[in-house]
């Protein structure tokens, strides 16, 4: 069933932010979810938009935490998110609709993710923009899952437009996720694709085994040459070319061991 997109006011958002370590943190470090519930619940701090959206179920991660199959409920979750949300990429940079969606619809989600984060005392970049828009939303919980879609989704492919997203969510680990997108070569669908074309086919060929390496060098790569060239002005198979053509040149023996 479609519903209208929902955002904070700002007046809750700024003061949400200035008293998040103290008065708020402690509610997601003790997964307080009632808490949580009657502070967004309270009248004045959800306003509905113009915009319609149909909210789903995303799966929580298994009893035992991160496995070798979580990457398989991280791109479900991802698809289904993107599937429901259909935004513009500006409105998709709005802190004030994610912080709505992930405290609201997706608070399960939220406070399950919490469970992931390393120092469980910090969880304050996975629930407010800490950063600039471009990175906050590749470090959120929530919006991470929407922008991983936005930019992998192959949609000049009719028979399965989600093939480079499963590669990505299956080879690539949240935090070169976070690296990847916040990066600022990563600024349009055509070089993200590309990139990504480049380097499945590295590793469907078994030259490199992906991973963190694979990413980060193939956007110093691409920064590289659009210091020559702009790289908007390239396509897509030229991207892939630079990438297949010379990323084994760059840091072989990492890429080897990721």
């Amino acid at each position: 069933m479609s519903e209208k997109l929902i955002y904070v006011t700002d007046s809750f958002l700024k003061s949400f932010k200035e008293e998040f370590k103290t008065e708020y943190s402690p509610l997601y470090q003790n997964r307080d979810k009632q808490a949580i519930v009657d502070i967004f619940g309270k009248p004045g701090v959800i306003m509905k938009s113009e915009i319609d959206f149909r909210p789903i179920e995303l799966r929580l991660l298994p009893e035992e935490g991160e496995n070798d199959d979580t990457w398989k409920i991280d791109f479900e979750n991802a698809v289904s998110l993107w599937e429901s949300l259909r935004i513009a990429p500006s409105i998709a940079l709005n802190e004030k609709m994610w912080v709505a969606l992930e405290n609201t619809y997706y608070l399960d989600y939220t406070l399950d993710q919490l469970k992931t984060i390393q120092d469980s005392t910090k969880p304050d970049s996975r629930i407010i923009f800490t950063y600039n828009a471009k990175r906050s939303v590749a470090i959120n919980s929530l919006s991470l899952l929407w922008w991983s879609v936005y930019y992998t989704v192959d949609e000049e492919c009719e028979s399965d437009p989600y093939h480079l997203t499963k590669f990505f969510f299956k080879y690539v680990r949240r935090s070169t996720k976070m690296l990847w997108l916040s990066s600022n070569i990563i600024s349009s669908k055509n070089v993200a694709l590309g990139i990504l074309e480049g380097i499945q086919e590295l590793v469907m060929s078994g030259k490199i085994t992906g991973g963190r390496y694979a990413f980060t060098n193939s956007n110093k790569l691409i920064n590289q040459f659009g210091g020559v060239r702009l790289v908007d002005i390239l396509d897509r198979e030229e991207i892939k070319k630079i990438v297949i053509d010379n990323l084994l040149g760059m840091a072989y023996t990492e890429l080897k061991k990721v």
